[in-house]
């Protein structure tokens, strides 16, 4: 019975999701089935030879659609009770997640990060602890963002909370650091982009599945020159994190990027 509310929470999500309105429909259906049932009780009610309690067929009727959406009415309480029970332990658990967790749920990102810090031009670059946590944050924004938009979460946007995680640190200037070193990174994920459609699971920890991958292209293409314009170019949308918006604005200019690639 649960699962069945689920799925029914899930359909009313959906439709909130889409369209401003969808309390209208919400309450439409509602009240549409509310009438249907009392329809098919009126319509049962002749068959029955007696009326429960010796009353009339009518209030017969109207005391069983009474008892029927009480008792539905309980079951919803203990649904939303137990849900509320669920979301608790959830919001528990993440809020209690440890730095070995967030690695263990991204550790090919964090495989490929503390391989390319092996690197003799990078070795100097300057990490946080805590950078994969800032990616899973931008993450979990921006694929909120994405879904209420109704639009793909493709690596474009991995990549650019990626980006985002790797330079949200400033130097004693002011300035962003790590942007060569992210952009190395992005090169490197965005060969073969993938689309992922993102699940919840207890409702709240994102999980990103892929779909589906996108033509594989080659930098090669790209002359030293423009790469360099291009980094600058990042630099400017790494540069403005007021909002997590804006990583979504890098990640359609890395999708340009892409594309001029695949030329």
């Amino acid at each position: 019975m649960f699962k069945m509310l689920d799925k029914l929470y899930e359909h009313w999500e959906k439709m909130r999701l889409k369209n401003g309105w969808s309390f209208l429909l919400v309450i439409g259906e509602i009240v549409t089935f509310m009438l249907g049932s009392l329809y098919i009780f009126y319509m049962i009610m002749p068959y029955i030879k007696r009326s429960p309690l010796g009353l009339e067929r009518y209030q017969a009727v109207v005391l069983l659609w009474g008892v029927f959406w009480t008792l539905g009415m309980i079951i919803i309480g203990a649904w939303a009770w137990h849900n509320s029970l669920e979301e608790k332990k959830t919001e528990q658990r993440l809020k209690n997640r440890e730095l070995p967790d967030y690695v263990a749920k991204y550790q090919s990102y964090v495989d490929f990060v503390e391989n390319a810090l092996q690197q003799e031009e990078y070795k100097e670059v300057y990490l946080p602890n805590d950078w994969i946590k800032v990616f899973d944050k931008y993450l979990d924004m921006t694929a909120r963002l994405r879904v209420k938009e109704e639009q793909d979460f493709t690596d474009f946007d991995v990549i650019a909370c990626l980006m985002y995680a790797l330079t949200y640190e400033n130097d004693e200037d002011g300035r962003i650091i790590n942007v060569p070193f992210a952009f190395y990174c992005a090169k490197a994920f965005l060969c073969i982009p993938n689309v992922y459609e993102c699940k919840r699971i207890e409702g709240y920890e994102l999980v990103l599945e892929s779909i589906e991958s996108l033509k594989e292209v080659s930098f090669e293409t790209i002359d030293t020159s423009s790469l360099l314009e291009v980094q600058e170019l990042v630099s400017v949308y790494l540069s403005q994190t007021k909002y997590y918006s804006q990583a979504l604005e890098l990640a359609d200019f890395l999708h340009i990027f892409y594309l001029r690639c695949d030329k």
